[in-house]
Protein backbone atom coordinates (compact mmCIF):
# COMPACT_ATOMS: atom_id res chain seq x y z
CA UNK A 1 0.00 0.00 0.00
CA UNK A 2 1.64 3.13 -1.34
CA UNK A 3 1.13 6.36 0.92
CA UNK A 4 1.85 9.59 -0.58
CA UNK A 5 1.36 13.08 2.13
CA UNK A 6 0.98 16.56 0.98
CA UNK A 7 0.68 19.02 3.02
CA UNK A 8 -1.82 21.37 1.66
CA UNK A 9 -0.35 25.01 2.96
CA UNK A 10 -1.15 27.49 0.25
CA UNK A 11 2.73 28.52 0.53
CA UNK A 12 4.06 25.46 -1.64
CA UNK A 13 0.94 23.96 -3.69
CA UNK A 14 0.36 25.00 -7.09
CA UNK A 15 -1.22 23.83 -10.25
CA UNK A 16 2.32 22.47 -11.89
CA UNK A 17 3.77 20.50 -8.63
CA UNK A 18 -0.32 18.91 -8.56
CA UNK A 19 -0.15 17.78 -12.01
CA UNK A 20 3.33 15.94 -11.92
CA UNK A 21 2.68 13.97 -8.66
CA UNK A 22 -1.22 13.07 -8.49
CA UNK A 23 -1.32 10.26 -11.33
CA UNK A 24 -4.17 8.29 -9.35
CA UNK A 25 -6.09 11.71 -8.78
CA UNK A 26 -9.78 11.61 -9.36
CA UNK A 27 -11.35 14.10 -12.11
CA UNK A 28 -13.05 15.35 -8.64
CA UNK A 29 -10.06 16.69 -7.93
CA UNK A 30 -9.81 19.00 -10.71
CA UNK A 31 -6.02 18.94 -10.04
CA UNK A 32 -6.48 21.84 -8.12
CA UNK A 33 -4.90 22.37 -4.44
CA UNK A 34 -7.37 22.42 -1.30
CA UNK A 35 -6.14 23.82 2.17
CA UNK A 36 -8.08 22.52 4.74
CA UNK A 37 -6.90 23.99 8.25
CA UNK A 38 -3.33 23.86 6.60
CA UNK A 39 -4.11 19.67 7.59
CA UNK A 40 -2.44 17.28 5.69
CA UNK A 41 -3.67 15.36 2.60
CA UNK A 42 -2.75 12.10 2.07
CA UNK A 43 -3.16 9.68 -0.99
CA UNK A 44 -3.05 6.12 -0.63
CA UNK A 45 -2.88 3.24 -3.28
CA UNK A 46 -5.38 1.03 -1.38
CA UNK A 47 -9.17 0.73 -0.95
CA UNK A 48 -11.04 2.37 1.79
CA UNK A 49 -11.06 -0.28 3.51
CA UNK A 50 -8.01 -2.19 3.36
CA UNK A 51 -6.62 1.76 4.72
CA UNK A 52 -8.98 1.51 7.51
CA UNK A 53 -7.95 -1.90 8.89
CA UNK A 54 -4.38 -0.50 8.61
CA UNK A 55 -5.27 2.46 11.22
CA UNK A 56 -5.04 1.14 14.89
CA UNK A 57 -6.44 4.83 15.95
CA UNK A 58 -9.59 3.80 13.88
CA UNK A 59 -10.23 0.40 15.04
CA UNK A 60 -13.26 1.38 17.05
CA UNK A 61 -15.52 2.46 14.18
CA UNK A 62 -13.41 0.00 11.96
CA UNK A 63 -15.09 -2.94 13.92
CA UNK A 64 -18.86 -0.59 13.87
CA UNK A 65 -18.80 -0.83 10.05
CA UNK A 66 -18.00 -4.96 10.09
CA UNK A 67 -19.97 -5.71 12.83
CA UNK A 68 -23.01 -4.02 11.22
CA UNK A 69 -22.10 -5.42 7.60
CA UNK A 70 -20.77 -1.96 6.17
CA UNK A 71 -17.47 -3.42 4.71
CA UNK A 72 -19.69 -5.71 3.17
CA UNK A 73 -22.15 -4.11 1.80
CA UNK A 74 -19.50 -2.23 0.12
CA UNK A 75 -17.67 -5.04 -1.49
CA UNK A 76 -20.70 -6.31 -2.92
CA UNK A 77 -21.42 -2.82 -5.05
CA UNK A 78 -18.26 -2.05 -5.94
CA UNK A 79 -18.62 1.73 -6.17
CA UNK A 80 -17.14 4.94 -4.90
CA UNK A 81 -17.59 6.12 -1.54
CA UNK A 82 -16.83 9.20 1.35
CA UNK A 83 -16.17 7.47 4.74
CA UNK A 84 -16.03 9.57 7.78
CA UNK A 85 -14.08 8.77 10.23
CA UNK A 86 -13.34 9.75 14.32
CA UNK A 87 -10.20 7.99 16.65
CA UNK A 88 -10.75 5.80 19.10
CA UNK A 89 -11.42 7.65 21.73
CA UNK A 90 -14.89 9.37 20.54
CA UNK A 91 -16.36 6.34 19.99
CA UNK A 92 -17.19 5.00 23.45
CA UNK A 93 -20.64 6.23 23.41
CA UNK A 94 -21.42 3.06 21.32
CA UNK A 95 -22.66 0.37 22.91
CA UNK A 96 -22.20 -3.58 22.09
CA UNK A 97 -25.50 -5.61 22.00
CA UNK A 98 -25.50 -9.06 22.60
CA UNK A 99 -28.72 -9.34 20.36
CA UNK A 100 -26.95 -9.74 17.12
CA UNK A 101 -26.72 -6.18 15.20
CA UNK A 102 -28.08 -3.77 16.78
CA UNK A 103 -30.64 -1.34 15.06
CA UNK A 104 -28.98 1.89 17.05
CA UNK A 105 -25.48 0.92 16.27
CA UNK A 106 -26.16 -0.23 12.53
CA UNK A 107 -28.56 3.34 12.35
CA UNK A 108 -24.95 5.10 13.62
CA UNK A 109 -22.93 3.05 10.85
CA UNK A 110 -24.71 3.94 7.84
CA UNK A 111 -24.45 7.67 9.00
CA UNK A 112 -20.99 7.37 8.37
CA UNK A 113 -20.85 6.57 4.74
CA UNK A 114 -22.77 8.11 1.54
CA UNK A 115 -22.49 6.48 -1.56
CA UNK A 116 -20.44 9.74 -3.15
CA UNK A 117 -16.27 10.13 -4.00
CA UNK A 118 -16.44 13.48 -2.19
CA UNK A 119 -13.65 15.65 -3.10
CA UNK A 120 -13.14 18.35 -0.64
CA UNK A 121 -12.80 20.49 -3.47
CA UNK A 122 -15.98 19.78 -4.96
CA UNK A 123 -17.68 20.72 -1.90
CA UNK A 124 -19.98 23.59 -1.26
CA UNK A 125 -21.27 25.79 1.24
CA UNK A 126 -24.95 24.24 2.41
CA UNK A 127 -24.55 21.50 0.00
CA UNK A 128 -26.70 18.33 1.88
CA UNK A 129 -25.06 14.76 1.70
CA UNK A 130 -27.31 11.74 1.90
CA UNK A 131 -25.73 8.84 4.39
CA UNK A 132 -26.45 5.28 3.86
CA UNK A 133 -29.46 5.63 6.77
CA UNK A 134 -31.43 7.87 4.26
CA UNK A 135 -30.95 11.24 6.58
CA UNK A 136 -29.35 14.24 4.95
CA UNK A 137 -26.03 15.81 6.53
CA UNK A 138 -25.49 19.62 5.93
CA UNK A 139 -21.91 20.44 5.01
CA UNK A 140 -20.74 24.33 5.98
CA UNK A 141 -17.88 25.41 4.34
CA UNK A 142 -16.13 28.64 4.98
CA UNK A 143 -12.63 30.24 3.66
CA UNK A 144 -9.76 32.28 5.48
CA UNK A 145 -9.45 35.56 4.19
CA UNK A 146 -6.18 35.85 5.53
CA UNK A 147 -4.18 32.24 3.40
CA UNK A 148 -7.18 30.74 1.89
CA UNK A 149 -7.52 27.77 4.14
CA UNK A 150 -10.41 25.79 4.05
CA UNK A 151 -12.39 25.16 7.53
CA UNK A 152 -15.43 22.13 6.51
CA UNK A 153 -17.67 21.11 9.00
CA UNK A 154 -20.14 18.38 8.40
CA UNK A 155 -23.83 18.45 10.60
CA UNK A 156 -22.53 21.65 12.26
CA UNK A 157 -20.80 20.35 14.46
CA UNK A 158 -18.06 17.83 13.51
CA UNK A 159 -15.16 20.06 12.17
CA UNK A 160 -12.56 17.75 9.12
CA UNK A 161 -9.19 17.15 10.27
CA UNK A 162 -7.52 15.02 7.77
CA UNK A 163 -8.65 13.75 4.14
CA UNK A 164 -7.32 10.74 2.91
CA UNK A 165 -7.50 10.25 -0.73
CA UNK A 166 -8.61 6.21 -1.68
CA UNK A 167 -8.41 4.20 -4.72
CA UNK A 168 -12.42 4.22 -4.37
CA UNK A 169 -13.26 7.11 -2.92
CA UNK A 170 -12.72 9.12 -0.11
CA UNK A 171 -12.23 9.06 4.10
CA UNK A 172 -12.77 12.29 6.28
CA UNK A 173 -11.27 12.07 9.57
CA UNK A 174 -13.61 14.31 12.12
CA UNK A 175 -13.45 15.58 15.23
CA UNK A 176 -17.12 14.52 16.33
CA UNK A 177 -19.09 11.72 16.00
CA UNK A 178 -22.18 12.10 13.31
CA UNK A 179 -25.26 12.05 14.47
CA UNK A 180 -28.37 11.88 11.91
CA UNK A 181 -31.65 13.02 13.46
CA UNK A 182 -34.15 10.56 12.66
CA UNK A 183 -37.31 11.79 11.11
CA UNK A 184 -40.42 12.62 13.40
CA UNK A 185 -41.92 9.19 12.58
CA UNK A 186 -38.84 6.97 13.69
CA UNK A 187 -38.77 9.41 16.56
CA UNK A 188 -42.15 8.56 17.68
CA UNK A 189 -41.80 5.00 16.85
CA UNK A 190 -38.56 4.70 19.27
CA UNK A 191 -41.12 6.38 22.22
CA UNK A 192 -40.63 4.23 25.55
CA UNK A 193 -43.64 2.64 26.93
CA UNK A 194 -44.08 5.82 29.31
CA UNK A 195 -45.51 7.17 26.14
CA UNK A 196 -47.84 4.93 24.56
CA UNK A 197 -50.64 6.49 24.54
CA UNK A 198 -49.22 9.16 22.37
CA UNK A 199 -47.58 6.68 20.31
CA UNK A 200 -50.37 4.06 19.60
CA UNK A 201 -52.54 7.48 18.75
CA UNK A 202 -50.50 7.91 15.74
CA UNK A 203 -48.99 4.22 15.09
CA UNK A 204 -52.74 2.70 15.13
CA UNK A 205 -53.57 5.04 12.11
CA UNK A 206 -51.08 3.56 9.76
CA UNK A 207 -52.08 1.55 6.65
CA UNK A 208 -49.75 -1.00 5.31
CA UNK A 209 -49.90 -1.68 1.64
CA UNK A 210 -48.62 -4.34 -0.56
CA UNK A 211 -46.03 -2.68 -2.74
CA UNK A 212 -46.05 -4.97 -5.91
CA UNK A 213 -43.58 -3.04 -7.97
CA UNK A 214 -41.16 -3.68 -5.44
CA UNK A 215 -41.82 -6.76 -4.32
CA UNK A 216 -39.71 -9.86 -5.80
CA UNK A 217 -41.48 -12.48 -7.30
CA UNK A 218 -39.99 -15.95 -6.00
CA UNK A 219 -42.38 -18.20 -7.08
CA UNK A 220 -45.54 -19.92 -7.65
CA UNK A 221 -47.85 -21.66 -4.99
CA UNK A 222 -49.98 -25.24 -5.55
CA UNK A 223 -52.73 -22.47 -6.65
CA UNK A 224 -50.92 -21.02 -8.92
CA UNK A 225 -50.60 -17.77 -7.78
CA UNK A 226 -47.48 -16.11 -7.77
CA UNK A 227 -45.99 -15.73 -4.07
CA UNK A 228 -43.17 -12.79 -3.77
CA UNK A 229 -40.66 -11.91 -1.21
CA UNK A 230 -43.04 -8.90 -0.21
CA UNK A 231 -42.86 -5.21 0.37
CA UNK A 232 -44.78 -3.07 1.92
CA UNK A 233 -45.81 0.69 2.21
CA UNK A 234 -46.69 2.21 4.93
CA UNK A 235 -48.41 5.53 5.11
CA UNK A 236 -50.91 7.77 7.77
CA UNK A 237 -53.64 8.71 5.45
CA UNK A 238 -54.99 10.42 8.85
CA UNK A 239 -52.26 12.75 8.86
CA UNK A 240 -51.54 12.68 5.03
CA UNK A 241 -54.94 14.87 4.85
CA UNK A 242 -54.08 17.26 7.12
CA UNK A 243 -50.54 18.28 5.26
CA UNK A 244 -48.50 16.07 7.77
CA UNK A 245 -46.41 13.44 6.26
CA UNK A 246 -44.63 12.07 9.66
CA UNK A 247 -41.69 10.22 6.95
CA UNK A 248 -41.11 12.81 4.60
CA UNK A 249 -37.35 14.10 4.80
CA UNK A 250 -38.87 17.25 2.80
CA UNK A 251 -41.00 18.21 5.02
CA UNK A 252 -40.75 20.50 8.58
CA UNK A 253 -42.76 19.78 11.68
CA UNK A 254 -43.31 20.48 15.02
CA UNK A 255 -44.14 17.72 17.52
CA UNK A 256 -45.30 18.04 21.43
CA UNK A 257 -44.60 14.83 23.18
CA UNK A 258 -47.12 14.21 26.52
CA UNK A 259 -46.34 11.06 28.54
CA UNK A 260 -49.08 8.41 29.57
CA UNK A 261 -49.47 10.54 32.97
CA UNK A 262 -50.12 13.84 31.98
CA UNK A 263 -52.38 12.32 29.48
CA UNK A 264 -54.28 10.04 32.20
CA UNK A 265 -53.93 13.38 34.80
CA UNK A 266 -55.64 15.77 32.11
CA UNK A 267 -58.30 13.57 31.04
CA UNK A 268 -59.56 12.79 34.57
CA UNK A 269 -59.46 16.63 35.33
CA UNK A 270 -61.20 17.48 32.28
CA UNK A 271 -63.95 14.78 32.95
CA UNK A 272 -63.99 16.13 36.57
CA UNK A 273 -64.61 19.44 35.54
CA UNK A 274 -67.62 17.77 32.57
CA UNK A 275 -69.56 15.90 35.51
CA UNK A 276 -69.45 19.61 37.82
CA UNK A 277 -70.62 21.49 34.91
CA UNK A 278 -73.20 18.94 33.63
CA UNK A 279 -72.27 18.84 30.27
CA UNK A 280 -71.50 15.47 28.56
CA UNK A 281 -68.64 15.13 26.05
CA UNK A 282 -67.30 12.14 23.85
CA UNK A 283 -64.50 10.50 25.22
CA UNK A 284 -63.37 10.48 22.00
CA UNK A 285 -63.17 14.67 21.60
CA UNK A 286 -61.15 14.95 25.29
CA UNK A 287 -58.78 12.03 24.24
CA UNK A 288 -58.21 12.73 20.21
CA UNK A 289 -57.24 16.59 21.26
CA UNK A 290 -54.21 15.13 23.26
CA UNK A 291 -52.76 13.91 20.27
CA UNK A 292 -53.99 16.17 17.30
CA UNK A 293 -53.10 19.48 19.45
CA UNK A 294 -49.39 18.35 19.04
CA UNK A 295 -48.50 18.46 15.72
CA UNK A 296 -47.66 21.70 13.57
CA UNK A 297 -46.88 21.71 9.83
CA UNK A 298 -44.08 23.10 7.89
CA UNK A 299 -42.79 25.34 10.57
CA UNK A 300 -40.26 24.29 13.46
CA UNK A 301 -40.67 26.18 16.78
CA UNK A 302 -37.67 27.84 18.94
CA UNK A 303 -37.73 28.27 22.30
CA UNK A 304 -38.45 31.70 22.25
CA UNK A 305 -41.98 30.68 20.19
CA UNK A 306 -43.46 29.01 23.22
CA UNK A 307 -41.93 32.43 25.82
CA UNK A 308 -43.92 34.84 24.04
CA UNK A 309 -46.96 35.94 26.44
CA UNK A 310 -47.83 38.40 24.04
CA UNK A 311 -48.93 35.68 21.16
CA UNK A 312 -49.66 32.61 23.42
CA UNK A 313 -51.55 30.82 20.95
CA UNK A 314 -50.50 28.06 18.55
CA UNK A 315 -52.68 26.14 15.96
CA UNK A 316 -52.08 22.81 15.23
CA UNK A 317 -52.33 21.18 11.94
CA UNK A 318 -55.62 19.64 12.86
CA UNK A 319 -57.30 23.64 14.17
CA UNK A 320 -56.46 22.73 17.77
CA UNK A 321 -55.28 25.28 20.12
CA UNK A 322 -52.24 25.61 22.43
CA UNK A 323 -51.98 28.02 24.69
CA UNK A 324 -48.23 28.31 25.90
CA UNK A 325 -48.64 30.46 28.95
CA UNK A 326 -51.35 27.36 30.20
CA UNK A 327 -49.70 23.88 28.69
CA UNK A 328 -45.56 23.72 29.04
CA UNK A 329 -43.07 22.21 27.17
CA UNK A 330 -39.65 21.27 28.24
CA UNK A 331 -37.29 24.06 26.32
CA UNK A 332 -34.12 22.71 27.93
CA UNK A 333 -34.02 19.54 25.79
CA UNK A 334 -35.31 19.94 21.95
CA UNK A 335 -34.88 16.39 20.09
CA UNK A 336 -33.82 17.64 16.52
CA UNK A 337 -35.39 15.63 13.53
CA UNK A 338 -34.36 15.34 10.17
CA UNK A 339 -37.61 16.65 9.45
CA UNK A 340 -38.37 18.79 12.39
CA UNK A 341 -38.07 19.44 16.07
CA UNK A 342 -39.48 17.50 19.82
CA UNK A 343 -40.57 19.34 22.59
CA UNK A 344 -41.53 17.25 25.63
CA UNK A 345 -44.54 17.81 27.40
CA UNK A 346 -44.16 19.21 31.04
CA UNK A 347 -47.80 20.61 31.96
CA UNK A 348 -51.27 19.46 30.28
CA UNK A 349 -54.38 20.96 30.34
CA UNK A 350 -57.28 20.76 28.18
CA UNK A 351 -58.84 23.78 27.15
CA UNK A 352 -62.59 24.98 27.55
CA UNK A 353 -62.93 26.11 23.93
CA UNK A 354 -63.90 23.30 21.36
CA UNK A 355 -62.58 20.35 24.06
CA UNK A 356 -64.63 20.88 27.12
CA UNK A 357 -67.49 23.30 25.71
CA UNK A 358 -68.31 23.46 21.93
CA UNK A 359 -71.15 25.83 22.69
CA UNK A 360 -74.24 26.68 24.87
CA UNK A 361 -77.77 27.26 22.94
CA UNK A 362 -80.90 26.38 23.47
CA UNK A 363 -84.38 28.01 22.24
CA UNK A 364 -87.12 30.04 23.39
CA UNK A 365 -90.05 28.11 22.23
CA UNK A 366 -90.04 25.72 25.21
CA UNK A 367 -92.38 28.47 26.55
CA UNK A 368 -95.55 27.02 25.23
CA UNK A 369 -95.06 23.50 27.52
CA UNK A 370 -93.69 25.04 31.09
CA UNK A 371 -96.51 25.93 33.64
CA UNK A 372 -97.49 28.70 34.77
CA UNK A 373 -94.42 29.07 38.01
CA UNK A 374 -91.89 27.89 35.46
CA UNK A 375 -93.15 30.72 33.11
CA UNK A 376 -92.53 33.05 35.94
CA UNK A 377 -89.74 31.97 36.55
CA UNK A 378 -87.46 31.78 33.87
CA UNK A 379 -89.10 34.43 31.95
CA UNK A 380 -89.83 37.42 34.01
CA UNK A 381 -91.88 39.99 31.78
CA UNK A 382 -92.52 43.77 32.33
CA UNK A 383 -94.84 44.94 29.92
CA UNK A 384 -94.45 41.79 27.99
CA UNK A 385 -96.94 38.99 27.24
CA UNK A 386 -97.76 36.23 24.81
CA UNK A 387 -99.34 37.58 21.59
CA UNK A 388 -103.53 36.88 21.32
CA UNK A 389 -104.29 33.93 20.11
CA UNK A 390 -103.28 31.40 18.17
CA UNK A 391 -100.31 30.10 20.94
CA UNK A 392 -97.66 31.85 22.19
CA UNK A 393 -95.10 30.57 19.78
CA UNK A 394 -94.87 31.03 15.60
CA UNK A 395 -92.93 28.51 12.74
CA UNK A 396 -91.82 30.90 10.47
CA UNK A 397 -89.51 27.84 8.49
CA UNK A 398 -90.70 24.30 8.87
CA UNK A 399 -88.53 21.90 10.33
CA UNK A 400 -85.91 20.79 7.69
CA UNK A 401 -82.62 18.92 7.57
CA UNK A 402 -79.45 19.78 5.40
CA UNK A 403 -78.92 16.36 4.59
CA UNK A 404 -78.53 11.97 5.97
CA UNK A 405 -77.43 12.25 9.57
CA UNK A 406 -78.54 15.82 10.74
CA UNK A 407 -81.67 16.45 12.70
CA UNK A 408 -84.36 18.28 11.07
CA UNK A 409 -84.32 22.03 12.67
CA UNK A 410 -87.87 24.48 12.25
CA UNK A 411 -87.22 27.81 13.00
CA UNK A 412 -89.62 28.70 16.03
CA UNK A 413 -89.75 32.03 17.96
CA UNK A 414 -91.46 33.33 21.04
CA UNK A 415 -94.40 36.12 19.80
CA UNK A 416 -94.52 38.62 23.11
CA UNK A 417 -95.98 41.89 22.70
CA UNK A 418 -95.57 44.98 24.58
CA UNK A 419 -99.19 45.80 26.75
CA UNK A 420 -98.92 49.42 27.86
CA UNK A 421 -99.57 51.27 25.15
CA UNK A 422 -97.74 54.90 26.79
CA UNK A 423 -95.28 52.42 28.12
CA UNK A 424 -92.24 52.13 25.22
CA UNK A 425 -90.21 49.88 27.15
CA UNK A 426 -90.15 46.40 27.83
CA UNK A 427 -87.90 43.98 29.70
CA UNK A 428 -87.53 40.12 29.50
CA UNK A 429 -85.53 39.13 31.93
CA UNK A 430 -84.41 35.51 31.14
CA UNK A 431 -82.79 32.70 33.05
CA UNK A 432 -80.97 29.99 30.96
CA UNK A 433 -82.34 26.56 31.14
CA UNK A 434 -82.39 23.05 30.17
CA UNK A 435 -85.40 21.23 28.74
CA UNK A 436 -86.11 17.59 28.48
CA UNK A 437 -89.50 17.73 26.63
CA UNK A 438 -91.23 13.77 27.12
CA UNK A 439 -93.61 12.22 24.86
CA UNK A 440 -96.29 13.10 26.92
CA UNK A 441 -95.94 16.93 26.64
CA UNK A 442 -94.23 16.83 30.91
CA UNK A 443 -90.75 17.70 30.84
CA UNK A 444 -87.50 18.08 33.00
CA UNK A 445 -85.99 21.34 33.58
CA UNK A 446 -82.85 23.06 35.25
CA UNK A 447 -80.71 26.13 34.73
CA UNK A 448 -77.40 25.91 32.69
CA UNK A 449 -74.41 26.32 35.11
CA UNK A 450 -72.01 28.21 33.19
CA UNK A 451 -67.93 27.41 33.76
CA UNK A 452 -66.22 30.87 34.71
CA UNK A 453 -64.20 32.36 31.06
CA UNK A 454 -64.55 34.24 28.33
CA UNK A 455 -67.73 34.11 25.76
CA UNK A 456 -69.37 35.30 22.66
CA UNK A 457 -72.94 35.60 22.72
CA UNK A 458 -75.09 35.77 20.08
CA UNK A 459 -79.06 35.86 19.61
CA UNK A 460 -81.78 35.46 16.90
CA UNK A 461 -85.25 36.34 16.56
CA UNK A 462 -88.73 35.28 14.23
CA UNK A 463 -90.25 37.69 12.10
CA UNK A 464 -86.93 40.43 12.42
CA UNK A 465 -89.19 43.01 10.46
CA UNK A 466 -91.45 43.30 13.42
CA UNK A 467 -88.55 44.31 15.78
CA UNK A 468 -88.59 47.73 15.91
CA UNK A 469 -87.01 48.53 19.02
CA UNK A 470 -83.63 49.36 20.07
CA UNK A 471 -82.41 46.13 22.55
CA UNK A 472 -79.88 46.70 24.87
CA UNK A 473 -78.75 42.97 26.00
CA UNK A 474 -76.91 42.38 29.52
CA UNK A 475 -75.98 38.91 31.19
CA UNK A 476 -75.99 38.60 34.32
CA UNK A 477 -76.86 42.54 35.20
CA UNK A 478 -73.61 43.63 32.96
CA UNK A 479 -74.37 45.08 29.37
CA UNK A 480 -72.99 42.85 26.89
CA UNK A 481 -74.01 44.98 23.84
CA UNK A 482 -77.09 46.76 21.70
CA UNK A 483 -78.71 46.25 18.64
CA UNK A 484 -80.49 48.83 17.66
CA UNK A 485 -83.82 48.75 15.13
CA UNK A 486 -81.87 48.97 12.01
CA UNK A 487 -79.68 45.77 12.49
CA UNK A 488 -82.40 43.17 13.36
CA UNK A 489 -82.28 41.82 10.18
CA UNK A 490 -78.44 40.58 11.22
CA UNK A 491 -79.99 38.98 13.80
CA UNK A 492 -83.06 36.57 11.52
CA UNK A 493 -83.54 33.27 12.91
CA UNK A 494 -79.94 30.46 13.28
CA UNK A 495 -79.02 31.32 9.65
CA UNK A 496 -75.77 33.29 10.79
CA UNK A 497 -73.20 34.66 12.48
CA UNK A 498 -70.71 32.39 14.50
CA UNK A 499 -70.05 28.76 14.27
CA UNK A 500 -71.97 25.77 13.32
CA UNK A 501 -72.98 22.41 14.94
CA UNK A 502 -69.70 20.55 15.73
CA UNK A 503 -68.63 18.02 12.83
CA UNK A 504 -70.78 19.80 10.96
CA UNK A 505 -68.75 20.11 7.01
CA UNK A 506 -68.68 22.41 5.34
CA UNK A 507 -70.02 20.93 2.53
CA UNK A 508 -73.36 21.21 3.57
CA UNK A 509 -75.59 24.39 3.89
CA UNK A 510 -74.14 27.25 5.71
CA UNK A 511 -77.42 28.20 7.22
CA UNK A 512 -77.96 25.45 9.22
CA UNK A 513 -77.80 25.88 13.06
CA UNK A 514 -75.67 28.31 13.70
CA UNK A 515 -75.13 30.70 16.76
CA UNK A 516 -76.94 33.54 15.25
CA UNK A 517 -75.57 37.41 15.02
CA UNK A 518 -73.35 38.17 17.63
CA UNK A 519 -74.11 40.67 20.64
CA UNK A 520 -70.36 40.76 22.21
CA UNK A 521 -68.24 39.29 24.47
CA UNK A 522 -68.94 38.81 28.48
CA UNK A 523 -66.88 36.94 30.88
CA UNK A 524 -67.79 34.88 33.52
CA UNK A 525 -65.48 35.42 36.77
CA UNK A 526 -64.53 33.27 39.62
CA UNK A 527 -63.88 29.45 40.01
CA UNK A 528 -67.11 27.92 40.29
CA UNK A 529 -69.78 27.75 37.44
CA UNK A 530 -73.11 29.73 37.81
CA UNK A 531 -76.29 30.22 36.35
CA UNK A 532 -76.47 32.75 33.33
CA UNK A 533 -79.25 35.42 32.74
CA UNK A 534 -80.25 37.06 29.98
CA UNK A 535 -81.86 40.73 30.39
CA UNK A 536 -83.71 42.46 27.13
CA UNK A 537 -84.45 45.82 27.87
CA UNK A 538 -86.07 47.16 24.52
CA UNK A 539 -87.40 50.40 23.63
CA UNK A 540 -89.86 50.08 21.10
CA UNK A 541 -90.83 52.86 18.18
CA UNK A 542 -93.16 52.24 15.88
CA UNK A 543 -94.06 48.30 17.13
CA UNK A 544 -95.07 46.51 20.11
CA UNK A 545 -93.29 42.93 18.78
CA UNK A 546 -90.53 41.19 20.44
CA UNK A 547 -89.90 38.02 18.74
CA UNK A 548 -86.79 36.09 20.21
CA UNK A 549 -85.94 33.01 18.78
CA UNK A 550 -82.57 31.25 20.70
CA UNK A 551 -79.91 32.39 22.21
CA UNK A 552 -76.05 30.92 22.17
CA UNK A 553 -73.05 31.52 23.59
CA UNK A 554 -69.52 30.21 22.70
CA UNK A 555 -66.32 29.88 24.64
CA UNK A 556 -63.58 32.46 23.19
CA UNK A 557 -59.87 31.62 22.33
CA UNK A 558 -59.10 32.95 25.97
CA UNK A 559 -61.59 30.48 27.72
CA UNK A 560 -58.85 28.02 28.01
Amino acid sequence: MKVYKYILSAAIIWGGLMSSCTDEWDNHYNKQAAVINNEEMTIVDAPAIEYLESQQSYSSICNLFKETGIFKEMEAAGVSYTLFVVDNTLMTTVRSSDDGIDEEKAYMAKSHITTASLSPNTIEDGQRLMMWNGKYVMINKTTSEGNGSQEIIFNSNCKVKKVVKVNNGYVYELDNIIVTPKSLLETIEGLSDEYSIFKNAILSRNVKTFDRNNSLSIGVDESGNTVYDSVFTVKNPYFLDKGLDLASESKKITVLIPSDELIKKALDEGKAKLKKWKIERPDSILENWCFQAMFFKDVEYDTEVFNDPQKPDLTSAFGKQWRTTVNKVDLDNPVRMSNGIAYYVTSLKLPQKDVLIWRFKDLFKWFKYMDQNDKDKYFACTNLAPYGSGGPTRTEVKAWTPGYGWPEISNEYLWLVRQDANNLETILDFTTFKFDLHNDNTYDIEPYMIPPGEYTLHFGVGKNSNMKNDCSIYVNDKLVGTIVRSKWSSYSHDRGGGGAPEFYPSSLNNKYDRDGGEVGVFTIEGNEPVELRLKFVATHNGGTAFTPEHWCIRPTANCY
